[in-house]
């Protein structure tokens, strides 16, 4: 059945976020070991924490045993899509930083870079600075 809404943006968002509990990454880890607790950011991902950043992003994977991911490089090549569709890139090569990790102190910076031709995302990169957390070796 059709609806007819009379309020604006702003005092739905209002009333939304009366609604959202904001943990931090470290009460979040703990709550996500419990199988009855959904933890979903709706942080809007032009919210940046670090000028010159095009979007945040975070990546939660507990049943993969990832409770949050510090750079989550194969997330950034599949947002190349969303960026083409919603964003709507002029022509040409362009290099968008996608900032992650901030939260739980891991901050790390993608590089996602596009090809755009006549409207249409022709190949996307991904590059970025890594750090070791772990090495070993492994005997046959």
């Amino acid at each position: 059945m059709p609806q007819t809404i009379h309020r604006g943006i702003k005092s739905l968002i209002d009333e939304a976020n009366a609604q959202i509990e904001t943990v931090s990454a470290a009460d979040a880890i703990k709550a996500a070991q419990s199988d009855d607790v959904v933890i979903v950011d709706l942080r809007d991902i032009r919210e940046i924490e670090r000028e010159g950043s095009a979007y945040h992003a975070r990546m939660f994977a507990s049943a993969w045993g990832v409770y949050e991911d510090p750079a989550t490089g194969s997330a950034v090549a599949a947002f190349a899509g969303v960026v083409e569709a919603f964003e709507r890139p002029r022509d040409g090569e362009s290099m968008l930083t996608i900032e992650q990790g901030f939260e739980m102190g891991r901050p790390s910076l993608i590089a996602l870079g596009l090809v755009i031709e006549n409207g249409a995302l022709v190949s996307a990169t991904i590059g970025g600075s890594v750090v070791i957390v772990s090495s070993g070796s492994l005997d046959l």
